[in-house]
């Protein structure tokens, strides 16, 4: 974090790649407020704008406004249709409403992009574990899966 701020400081806050990671590592620290304001100034910059669009929704992800989250994530696509990130926030804004085939088909635009990278492993778990949930969800209706989960 102390990089990020350093880097902040020098730029004399002109330089929007490191306020949107210190608005992530706020996040990582509980502070999702504090980083959303920050990201929200960097945003003002309109510097790497698809990006920063895709850090605010994940903020918002963590501020548990997943409407508001799945905005920015469309938002950053129709400025930049290959920001992968933004599929993720996307997925998570339909697992927070409960929406897991919605969440299953970003994941699966996700891997069919990125079928061998660094994240697939773990974002084709994330899909599977959304699909068990969707088919739950259809066979015990939404608002039984978590009982349906417990027996």
């Amino acid at each position: 974090m102390d990089s990020f701020r350093k880097a902040i400081d020098s730029s004399h806050g002109k330089y929007a790649l490191a306020e949107y990671a210190y608005a992530m590592m706020l996040c990582r620290n509980g502070k999702a407020k504090d980083a959303e304001l920050t990201v929200r100034y960097a945003l003002e910059l309109s510097q790497f704008r698809p990006s920063g669009e895709v850090v605010l929704g994940t903020v918002l992800l963590f501020l548990h406004r997943s409407v508001e989250a799945a905005g920015h994530a469309r938002e950053a696509l129709s400025l930049d249709q290959n920001l992968l990130d933004a599929y993720l926030v996307l997925a998570g804004a339909h697992d927070q409403k409960g929406d897991y085939a919605a969440e299953v088909q970003d994941l699966d635009v996700f891997l069919n992009r990125e079928p061998e990278g660094p994240r697939a492993r773990m974002v084709r778990a994330i899909r599977n574990d959304a699909e068990g949930l969707a088919f739950r969800t259809l066979a015990h209706g939404p608002e039984n899966v978590m009982t349906s989960l417990n027996p």
